[in-house]
């Protein structure tokens, strides 16, 4: 029976994006060139790379890539088994953060760390817990270190819960392609005036499948590319920057 139901939830999803139409209602966004995407198109994706190492998120990775110019970063976000709140791409659900302290940093710490006019993406990896990710920023960061910080999110639902820890928090990014509907996804950006979206590379090299965004004039971030030829090409299709973890 579950797997009928999920079946059937994936060929709605399919044919939702084939056949979606754009509501006529619906308005393009109108820039606003002081917003922290506008002139920042690279990506730091999980801090860079260091020593040849990828998804590290470490702060090795970190200031190696603020010395490479790099002034957008993203980084992902895990919790320990007693609730510490780190940069970690793997689950570290089994483990205390006493055991791993020396690995990786906590969020609290590196929120010190931020330098004004530079901005991170927060890849929270339980989808359930974002609005604990609010918390820590907002407890331990002052209100300017927190504007620093970009919610990376994939639901309405998770804005909501982000916006009910503290309101001022702004600063969002949203991963395109999770949403049943994309009217539904174009529609929740729109309103909130939610400027950016991540797309998968395969998504992006697509003909067409830009262009419902394109029209609403939401910017997009292509991931994971390392290649500068790739690079270039997504450029041409109207790609408005990259995650990459080596072109910085």
């Amino acid at each position: 029976m579950a797997f009928i139901k999920n079946f059937l939830l994936a060929l709605r999803r399919k044919i939702d994006n084939i056949f979606y139409i754009p509501s006529s209602s619906l308005k393009p966004l109108a820039d606003e060139p002081g917003l922290w995407y506008f002139k920042n198109k690279t990506i730091a994706h999980a801090l860079g790379a260091v020593g040849g190492k990828f998804y590290s998120n470490s702060l090795e990775a970190f200031n190696l890539s603020l010395k490479k110019g790099a002034k957008l970063f993203e980084t992902d976000v895990s919790f320990t088994k007693d609730g510490v709140a780190v940069l970690a791409h793997d689950s570290v659900e089994d483990r205390l953060f006493s055991e791993i302290k020396g690995e990786t940093a906590s969020l609290a710490d590196f929120a010190q760390l931020v330098p004004e006019g530079v901005f991170v993406i927060l890849d929270i990896k339980n989808y359930r817990r974002a609005k604990d990710v609010a918390k820590v920023l907002l407890e331990c960061a002052a209100p300017e270190q927190r504007e620093r910080f970009i919610f990376q999110i994939t639901s309405s639902l998770q804005f909501r819960e982000i916006k009910e820890v503290w309101r001022g928090f702004k600063n969002f990014h949203y991963n395109f392609g999770l949403d049943g509907n994309p009217n539904t996804a174009i529609k929740f950006l729109l309103e909130n005036k939610i400027h950016t979206a991540s797309v998968a590379k395969r998504w992006a090299l697509k003909p067409g499948k830009l262009k419902y965004l394109m029209r609403y004039n939401i910017k997009c971030y292509a991931f994971t590319i390392n290649d500068a030829e790739t690079a270039r090409e997504l450029e041409k299709r109207g790609i408005w920057g990259i995650f990459t973890d080596t072109l910085l």
